[in-house]
């Protein structure tokens, strides 16, 4: 290839949230300049880490003995380029954390464990400039007691000196 010249690319640096545009211009080996209008790329810089928020669709539950819950989520404030939500959760007091799953948009997802105890339910993102969310706990937390008590009428006397409760 005669007549080609290479040139090496300037470091660039951005300032977070600006976007840049970017265009090349050539001249061959005989001076002539090549005509552009506009620019070949643009680039945003992004280097805030995103934000979602997740939630129980039957409201701020602490205590349930129902079967499962309906777990939401969303973008949090100033995130709207996410793309991934990670749903994970975890018996309170241990370190490490399940997936639920991992999803590319806004949703819900029925959130029935297989034994009773306190959950810790979160999500984190990934936007597409790779940056990710990290939350040390939960977004939720949920205690789940679907073990129904038992009674016998025996043992409905509350002590000697009352009388047992009618039935």
């Amino acid at each position: 290839m005669t007549g080609v010249q290479t040139c090496a690319l300037p470091i660039f640096t951005g300032e977070n949230g600006l976007t840049y545009r970017f265009k090349s211009i050539s001249v061959d080996t005989l001076g002539n300049l090549e005509i552009k209008g506009t620019y070949d790329t643009e680039m945003r810089v992004d280097l805030e880490n995103p934000k979602s928020t997740l939630w129980l669709a039957e409201g701020d539950l602490e205590f349930t003995n129902l079967d499962g819950v309906t777990i939401k989520w969303k973008p949090g404030d100033n995130s709207s380029d996410i793309l991934g939500y990670f749903i994970e959760y975890r018996i309170v007091g241990d370190e490490s954390w399940e997936d639920l799953g991992s999803f590319t948009s806004i949703g819900e997802y029925w959130f029935s464990p297989e034994i009773d105890g306190q959950y810790e339910i979160r999500s984190r993102t990934v936007d597409f400039a790779g940056n990710s969310e990290d939350k040390d706990s939960g977004d939720v937390i949920i205690t789940f007691d679907r073990v129904k008590p038992s009674l016998d009428r025996k043992s409905t006397r509350l002590n000697s000196s009352h009388t047992s409760i009618p039935y």
